[in-house]
């Protein structure tokens, strides 16, 4: 998401202090930062429960450790807000961040934003091919009590005991611990193009889609969420690589689903799908910029189905629900928003304190906990 595809002009570029205007966009597009995870000088604020996003108050430069992304001010105006850089440019004078877009102006910040030597570090590139092959080295999720990752579902209350989980999720162990991290391995699970799961439904001996992008959900032992390295040298709880823009974790029915759910993490599909019946789908995005985009707004709409939207209740949630409603409403899909938890709790946290009721007995979760 770096810049590199612009070439820098031959022009003096206009001087803007970029780090200190990165630092309000980000505040206006994230809310606040995490105040117990950022320097205290600061230099680096993260946002964040676990301080994924890392923004440099001296480069100007922001890093998503989550789901493996980086760029400048704009790149992340984009993330956020969909559109170009020019867009995402104006959008920036709309808020008093940047001056006026005049075309002498415009055409050297666009096209050399920064002026300074630093580079925002680039992420991995994943191959197809590389991803087909981490994919291929996971294993099923055992139905053992001490497993960390069915520790972890029992405990959280998204899947059945007794039942196995989706076949979209499997078990990445990790041979080597970290014991400042403590963290035994991942939950892993495969997102792929609506498009693509549709087409692997019939095609594929197992129903599954060659990987788009592989989000892990790092587990400790008792199956807690546990960093896959040390906090302060960018270690997280879930960590994403591939393209991840256009594509879902799709749980539940394939065949004609008459409700499609769409949520922000894996765990909240995974807290919906086992709470409602086999005639709805259940879509699971990285984040919240997946909700701007047209691909997913076009596959909802050859679906010819109910959209139910459950955004989480921060800032970045409820722009992406109103993102999404547009584009769907645009074409002709019925759509609405389920009600938003008193707390502010989304449906993880619904299921770990008080499971929901089920339409299907036979997918309700076991009150007893894993370690008893």
């Amino acid at each position: 998401m770096t810049n590199a595809a612009n070439p820098r002009p031959a022009t003096n570029p206009v001087t803007l202090d970029w780090p200190s205007i990165g630092y309000q966009a980000a505040c206006l597009l994230l809310g606040p930062n995490n105040s117990r995870l950022s320097r205290s000088d600061g230099t680096e604020l993260r946002w964040g429960r676990q301080g994924s996003f890392r923004y440099s108050r001296r480069s100007g430069y922001w890093q998503d450790f989550e789901r493996g992304e980086s760029g400048d001010v704009l790149d992340l105006v984009i993330r956020e807000r969909g559109g170009d850089r020019r867009q995402a440019y104006d959008w920036l004078v709309e808020n008093g961040l940047a001056e006026s877009n005049s075309n002498a102006n415009y055409n050297a910040t666009y096209n050399a934003t920064y002026s300074g030597s630093y580079a925002a570090p680039a992420p991995p590139r994943f191959t197809p091919e590389e991803l087909l092959r981490r994919w291929e080295r996971t294993y099923k999720i055992t139905e053992e009590s001490w497993h960390p990752a069915r520790r972890w579902l029992n405990h959280r209350n998204l899947w059945p005991q007794d039942q196995e989980p989706p076949a979209a999720l499997r078990w990445r162990p990790r041979y080597r611990i970290d014991p400042e991290a403590q963290c035994y391995g991942a939950v892993t699970a495969l997102l792929a193009s609506p498009q693509a799961w549709l087409e692997a439904r019939d095609t594929s001996p197992k129903g599954l889609p060659a990987p788009q992008a592989l989000q892990g959900i790092n587990i400790g032992k008792q199956g807690q969420p546990a960093p896959d390295q040390p906090l302060l040298e960018g270690g997280v709880t879930k960590r994403t690589i591939g393209p991840s823009r256009n594509s879902v974790c799709w749980l539940g029915t394939r065949t004609e689903p008459k409700i499609v759910r769409i949520v922000e993490g894996i765990a909240d599909a995974l807290a919906l799908t086992s709470r409602t019946d086999d005639t709805e789908a259940v879509w699971a995005t990285t984040g919240t910029s997946g909700w701007h985009q047209q691909q997913l707004a076009d596959a909802l709409a050859g679906l010819n189905c109910q959209v139910i939207l459950h955004p989480d209740p921060d800032q970045g949630g409820q722009q992406a629900n109103a993102a999404m409603t547009e584009l769907l409403q645009a074409r002709e899909v019925k759509v609405e928003t389920a009600p938003a938890d008193p707390q502010g709790r989304d449906p993880a946290d619904l299921a770990a304190s008080d499971p929901f009721p089920s339409k299907d007995t036979r997918k309700q979760p076991s009150r007893k906990h894993p370690t008893k």
